[in-house]
């Protein structure tokens, strides 16, 4: 019983985080990852000025789509799902700072500076307003495009084109940002994470010397492309590497290895565990089979049918069995209390999960039962009585 119960338990922890896992691979992320060629590049101590810093991209970028393989290509500060989310205050003019809006989005957001075509190559939606130009560079009024998520929370009913934010706090001298354009929510933490208010931001006017870049592709392979992209690099300057060139599919993959490692150990242990319970369940049930050959062929000797031997041999088995389900069960529910921050998209009971577990300790105790039932209904009475 004991050994049933605690693999019921494991098998239960297991087939909830298979089930989260498989829910986590499919949850919307806000962006098509699918045929992007990803790769990143840092520009050395001699790129040490923001213009510099925008022309090397700009020429890198242009020289990119040249490429017969790819059909967009953009350069972002982030990597949505893949790169490590850092969330800063933001301020909105004409209100005072507050930890959270309406709905209790928070006021701090994640910032990317992005390329033109980012938004378009990533496939995120525009929902009001513009994208990006080649006329938001430096010198001109600076931009933003912020995702849906801080609408709702700060300018909810509102028209968010034509407001005013700021990064971090206000600063005497430092414009506004006006916002010209809303996207559709982006899951940059992860598939796990909800999406959180984003700020986006010209890489022309918030230039950085770190860079990630997405090709979209025209191949079924992205990473053919690769050589192609490093051709690109090496004639704007050959003194820059290319670093960790992957499809997204990679990256993605690369992220969910942890929960994967998990879901594999658990369900390995659980797999031993419900062969000993298999085990101690048949071995149990044998014994007290011996032990009753005499009360068994008495039974068959006042006239009990074969069928009446093996449902009392089933009976004893499904009442062991049962009982370490129920505690396995209820010991479930504070397992998953520890496993709560893995569990993705199930909120407290999985029940197609806790179905299969009873089919399956089911099916396991039939098996453990099914040759000791066969051996007392093959009992001969007259034998078993002489034996007495």
């Amino acid at each position: 019983m004991v050994e049933t119960a605690l693999s019921v338990t494991l098998l239960l922890s297991a087939g909830m985080l298979i089930h989260s896992f498989l829910r986590l691979q499919h949850a919307p992320l806000g962006f098509k990852p699918n045929g992007i060629l990803t790769a990143r590049t840092n520009l050395p101590p001699s790129y040490s000025t923001g213009t510099a810093q925008s022309e090397f991209y700009e020429g890198l970028l242009e020289r990119v789509r040249s490429i017969a393989a790819v059909k967009a290509v953009a350069a972002t500060t982030m990597l949505p799902a893949s790169d490590r989310v850092l969330h800063d205050p933001f301020s909105i003019e004409g209100r005072p700072w507050q930890p959270f809006g309406a709905a209790r989005v928070p006021q701090f957001a994640n910032h990317q500076a992005v390329s033109t075509d980012y938004f378009r190559v990533m496939g995120i939606p525009v929902r009001q307003g513009r994208v990006f130009s080649t006329e938001d560079k430096d010198g001109s009024q600076p931009v933003a495009i912020v995702n849906e998520m801080l609408v709702r929370g700060f300018w909810l009913g509102e028209n968010p084109i034509g407001k005013h934010l700021m990064l971090g706090a206000p600063q005497p001298g430092v414009p506004w940002l006006t916002v010209v354009g809303v996207v559709a929510d982006v899951r940059s933490g992860g598939a796990a994470l909800v999406a959180l208010p984003e700020i986006y931001t010209p890489m022309t006017q918030t230039p950085s010397a770190a860079m990630a870049l997405v090709l979209g592709t025209k191949i079924t392979d992205p990473a053919r492309a690769a050589n192609d992209l490093r051709d690109a690099i090496r004639a704007v300057d050959r003194g820059i590497p290319l670093e960790r060139v992957a499809t997204y599919e990679e990256l993605l993959t690369t992220q969910f290895a942890p929960r994967r490692y998990q879901m594999f150990l658990l369900a390995a242990f659980a797999g031993l565990a419900l062969l000993l319970a298999a085990v101690g369940l048949y071995g149990v049930v044998s014994y007290v089979v011996t032990q009753r050959q005499g009360e068994i062929g008495l039974r068959m000797a006042f006239g009990a049918s074969l069928q009446d031997v093996t449902a009392m041999v089933l009976k004893q088995t499904f009442q062991l069995a049962g009982s370490g389900l129920g505690i396995g069960m209820a010991m479930s529910l504070l397992t998953r209390q520890i496993l709560a921050n893995e569990i993705f998209g199930i909120h407290f009971i999985d029940v197609p999960v806790y179905v299969g577990v009873m089919a399956l300790v089911a099916t396991v105790a039939l098996g453990a039962a099914a040759f000791p039932a066969r051996h007392a209904a093959s009992i001969d009475p007259m034998q078993a009585l002489r034996t007495e």
